[in-house]
């Protein structure tokens, strides 16, 4: 009986520290060590643009190497949101950054990442806060870290779209042109951009219109919150009349509000066609070749001109050479003695005369005739290339 009762003390206490031992352990897993070390953060405060890369490294440090695992988390609260006014590394999931301090280490460090918020215009906070400490670690006293994110005006910058105009037709022409401002980004709040508009021999109301319409030579757009594109709407007016030189230049002079003034593309400039301009008249190429033969070949000589002639016109054309005309060669039409004169008629896009080399059986080797223009009537003028030479390429 004395045996049957000892053992029964024996195995009492044995299940009595088997259920410390459970007890204890439960109380590693889930609460805090006795022997836990405080960790607190090493700074509690920083101020970034959103526009800066990171904080770089944000320091949890214990004041004495931890001695058994310990687990902790970081909450993440304040005026930012996550995913739009910033994020961190590691990531956190709701709101919460998990971290876990392994035996023998004293230092954990976490990165807040700001990002440029394009849809609010205003400053923001995130506050980071130590909670739920367990194992090896408990919060010591510098248990937040606060950072002030310093918000960066977004403001686009307003250019024009397209920098190299053309009109087709130039004062004839019938469709209105748009002139086409745009922006970086669209703009978080109203602006208004004003246009200069600078004259070359040309008067609003006579010359072209636009819309909206200048007062004092300042075009002024109202640009709403928002908006993508912005336009200025040219319209020509064909006059009947030769002016020399015009042209048409838009110049952003003023933004103001949701955007500034930006990019290379700050004017443009229109150099308008005046359909009663004489027509710019030249040689396609500058040199022509004409073969001696027994058949007597024939070679054109092509000039083009700018546009459609308005009106007939008459171009001569110096002749220089030393050969004899008609018996090594002639033109059709016939020159009058070292001048070759043409009828443009109008409507022309295109002039030509006729060169034949004549077959005259002697080597003289090949032969220069050198062409000119130097007269102009009409609807013509000269063009960028006035002058050309015929080769007579010699069949001996």
């Amino acid at each position: 009986m004395k045996l049957m009762k000892a053992l029964q003390v024996v195995t009492g206490g044995l299940m009595i520290m088997g259920l410390m031992l459970v007890a204890s352990c439960a109380d590693d897993g889930g609460g805090v060590s006795p022997n836990a070390v405080a960790v607190s953060f090493t700074e509690t405060s920083a101020t970034l643009r959103e526009d800066d890369g990171t904080t770089g490294p944000i320091e949890i440090t214990a004041e004495a190497s931890v001695e058994e695992m310990g687990r902790l988390e970081i909450v993440l609260t304040g005026t930012g949101v996550y995913g739009e006014d910033y994020t961190t590394e590691p990531a956190a999931v709701d709101g919460v950054i998990g971290v876990l301090f392994p035996a023998r280490s004293q230092v954990f460090t976490f990165r807040i990442y700001p990002m440029e918020h394009v849809e609010r215009d205003e400053d923001v906070t995130v506050i980071a806060t130590l909670s739920n400490a367990s194992g090896g670690v408990r919060i010591g006293n510098r248990d937040q870290y606060r950072l002030y994110l310093e918000n960066v005006p977004i403001v686009s910058e307003a250019h024009f779209a397209f920098p190299e105009p053309y009109i087709d037709g130039g004062e004839t022409s019938e469709y209105p042109y748009d002139i086409v401002l745009g922006w970086t980004r669209p703009p978080l709040s109203d602006a208004t951009i004003k246009v200069r508009v600078t004259e070359g021999n040309m008067v609003y109301g006579e010359d072209y219109t636009t819309s909206p319409e200048p007062v004092d030579n300042i075009i002024t757009l109202e640009v709403a919150a928002g908006s993508l594109l912005d336009t200025i709407t040219l319209s020509m007016i064909d006059d009947d009349t030769y002016d020399e030189g015009k042209s048409l230049t838009f110049a952003i002079v003023e933004v103001t509000g949701g955007l500034k003034r930006g990019g290379q593309d700050q004017s443009l400039t229109f150099d308008i066609f005046d359909d009663e301009a004489p027509r710019e008249i030249y040689f396609r190429t500058d040199r022509y070749d004409v073969y001696e033969s027994p058949d007597n070949s024939t070679q054109g000589v092509l000039m083009y001109i700018q546009y459609e002639t308005s009106e007939e016109g008459t171009l001569t054309i110096q002749l220089g050479h030393d050969m004899v005309y008609g018996e090594d060669f002639v033109l059709s039409p016939e020159p009058v003695g070292d001048q070759l004169t043409l009828t443009v008629p109008a409507g022309s896009t295109q002039l030509r005369f006729e060169v034949i080399a004549l077959d005259n059986d002697v080597k003289h080797g090949d032969r220069r005739i050198d062409l000119e223009m130097i007269d102009f009537s009409g609807g013509i003028r000269e063009g960028r290339y006035p002058t050309a030479h015929i080769i007579l390429v010699d069949d001996e």
